[in-house]
């Protein structure tokens, strides 16, 4: 895809480059495990129907707060179409919905309306996406609307960079189903808005995916990486533009969020859109999908800020509760997602287009990166030269983490 396609159609682009300038994740394992043909991004299908049922308005909950423009009725619950024939749903009427034309998105479980402002909507999935069981049960679909309403409520207090910009997760519905015995394990859907939030919000004019910069068009590989044209059309101020405005605002970002808000988000080229002006100069980086975010109940303590949420224990971390895991989940946070899905193939790909040396301009963010590590804890990080990660398997009994020396940019 070219640059300028993506200014003349921002919407059908998105979606394009969404679905198909979408090399995976460095895990491998984003064209193993898919969903069905019908519904798989990298498809061919242009868009497709979910399925919905209606129940009383009593087996619903809401979190959060509905707004006309992504309004889905009371007594509706809306299901993907792998689901349908769920063991939790028999004796529940479910139908094709014509009313709910989506596309799908990266994620596959997660949905663009083709209507309604285009607005998102991110579905139960009972089944592994990549290496991951996708389950929506109720803490975690809480936690989305809880973490993204905090985050814009500090946006509005100027407390976080003026770069950033959120896809804001408006609310979650819980469907009550009296077959799922455990509460917490009930389904639930999240709606989020297509329009992002932010200081420089009105400035964007396009969005795109991060990993959609160094990807390859699966459709026409004849055109070069997006992030190349830009720096053509950056010309001799490509590096300090990408630098300032794309490397050190991801990285600021990230530590602002710990420092100012105790909250840590695994930041990847998946959940991270880059916000281009008019003149395709990066005004924002725009996070979407809030429901990873991790409360760092040990950082909110210090800073005098509440540590009691709805998501319960969902996603909460501290020295108290864990200590043999609490410097390890920052590590992997940085070291691994941020580092290695994000910066990395950045600096690869200014490297590759001669912008800049690969290696001096990793010691320059080094130095960024240690001037925020001098306003953290000492024993943020783990002791020593090392950092952590997950081996390249499924991720579904259990989460084990492995250790492996010099970490990128400490």
């Amino acid at each position: 895809m070219k640059i300028t396609d993506i200014f003349a159609d921002p919407h059908t682009s998105l979606q394009y480059m969404e679905r198909y300038i979408n090399d995976g994740s460095p895990s491998g394992f984003s064209d193993i495990h898919r969903t069905s043909a019908k519904t798989d991004p990298f498809g061919d299908v242009p868009h497709y129907c979910l399925w919905s049922f209606k129940a009383n308005d009593d087996m619903f909950d809401i979190y959060g707060k509905d707004t006309p423009r992504c309004c889905v009725r009371q007594d509706t619950f809306l299901i993907h179409p792998d689901m349908r024939y769920h063991r939790e749903l028999h004796g529940v009427a479910i139908r094709e919905d014509a009313d709910w034309q989506v596309v799908p998105t990266a994620s596959c479980r997660t949905v663009q309306m083709v209507d309604v402002k285009y607005d998102y909507i991110k579905l139960h999935y009972d089944g592994i996406i990549g290496r991951i069981n996708r389950r929506l049960p109720r803490r975690k679909a809480i936690n989305g609307p809880e973490m993204s309403h905090t985050i814009l409520q500090a946006m509005t207090n100027k407390t976080l960079p003026a770069s950033l910009a959120i896809l804001h997760e408006v609310f979650a519905k819980i469907f009550r189903n009296p077959q799922v015995k455990n509460r917490d394990d009930h389904w639930s859907l999240i709606f989020r808005e297509s329009t992002p939030r932010g200081i420089t919000a009105d400035r964007i004019a396009v969005l795109i995916p991060f990993f959609s910069l160094w990807s390859r068009d699966r459709r026409d590989s004849s055109h070069s990486p997006i992030l190349g044209q830009l720096f053509e059309i950056w010309g001799e101020k490509a590096e300090e533009i990408c630098t300032d405005g794309i490397l050190c605002a991801i990285i600021d970002i990230y530590f602002c969020l710990v420092c100012s808000l105790g909250l840590q988000n695994e930041l990847n080229a998946q959940n991270l859109l880059l916000g281009l002006d008019s003149t395709s100069t990066p005004v924002a980086i725009v996070m979407r999908d809030m429901m990873g975010i991790e409360k760092d109940l040990t950082i909110r303590r210090d800073l005098g800020l509440k540590t009691d949420f709805d998501a319960s224990s969902y996603k909460v971390i501290s020295r108290e509760l864990d200590p043999a895991h609490y410097t390890i989940r920052h590590s992997f946070a940085f070291d691994f997602k941020l580092c290695h899905y994000v910066l990395k193939p950045l600096l690869e790909a200014g490297d590759t287009h001669g912008v800049w040396e690969f290696e001096s301009k990793k010691q320059e963010l080094t130095r960024l990166v240690m001037q925020w590590i001098d306003k953290l804890p000492d024993d943020y990080f783990p002791p020593g030269d090392d950092w952590f990660l997950h081996r390249k398997e499924l991720l579904v009994e259990k989460k084990e983490f492995i250790r492996k020396p010099s970490p990128m940019l400490r």
